[in-house]
């Protein structure tokens, strides 16, 4: 049984090492760029990039000699197939305890979460921090729950 399981972990590793790069860009570009966004333009958005990481369509300035060393060397990004921002950026885990409080009731919540975590405790350039538009402060209370939550995971509670 535990020999099983192992085999499956080991299978689930090497397909996220596959995507780990294509999976990283775009969080990267959601966290950066899609805070001020609504959800139909944030859903386009990550549906776009995804498809153009599967198809390598990037525009690309170089020249013909060049472009044909790019396109040799170059390995077509692969995002994972289950795509999740809130597993890549590491909230998927709180995420029940979340909606148990009836805090994240739609994509549009759940990603907010995403955001917001992301700028708690992702460890990055301050520079970098997404930006959020509250202007009825409904999040402070998401915020704090966030907080509570990931510190009773690491609480180990």
């Amino acid at each position: 049984m535990h020999h099983m399981q192992w085999k499956t972990k080991i299978k689930q590793a090497r397909m996220a090492l596959r995507t780990l790069v294509a999976d990283a860009l775009v969080t990267a570009g959601y966290v950066i760029y899609c805070g001020s966004l609504d959800q139909p333009l944030r859903d386009s958005l990550l549906s776009d990039w995804l498809s153009r990481c599967e198809t390598a369509n990037f525009e690309t300035v170089a020249t013909d000699n060049e472009l044909l060393e790019l396109s040799a060397s170059q390995q077509v990004l692969i995002p994972n197939e289950n795509y999740s921002l809130e597993e890549v950026i590491g909230i998927a885990e709180l995420l029940p305890e979340l909606e148990s409080t009836d805090m994240l009731f739609d994509s549009t919540s759940r990603h907010n979460a995403a955001l917001v975590f992301s700028v708690l405790f992702c460890h990055g350039s301050p520079q970098h921090c997404t930006l959020l538009i509250d202007p009825d402060k409904q999040a402070e209370c998401c915020i704090r729950c966030i907080l509570q939550c990931a510190s009773n995971a690491t609480n180990g509670e």
